[in-house]
């Protein structure tokens, strides 16, 4: 049997998922960073009927996309917003 080190625990992250209805968009933010600190990735996913939306950021950059629906630019407006609030709020 290899030999094994006790584990220590790195850090503690606080992991985090919110909802939010824009228009007939259902979305989920899924979030997390350490306790205390500000958040810098987040991923947004959602549906409308068999249209799928997806935000990511992480950092600086933020990757959308679309599938089954044209383009909503109301839709990624509101998203921005909620993930700049998020972004900010510690």
């Amino acid at each position: 049997m290899a030999t094994t080190s006790k584990r220590v625990l790195v850090s503690e992250s606080k992991k985090t998922v919110a909802t939010l209805s824009v228009g007939d968009w259902k979305l989920t933010f899924n979030y997390e960073g350490p306790e205390g600190q500000p958040v810098n990735v987040i991923a947004v996913s959602g549906a409308k009927g068999n249209a799928f939306f997806n935000y990511n950021k992480n950092d600086a950059q933020t990757n959308v996309s679309f599938n089954n629906s044209d383009y909503d630019a109301d839709l990624v407006a509101s998203v921005k917003i909620e993930v700049d609030d998020i972004t900010k709020s510690l």
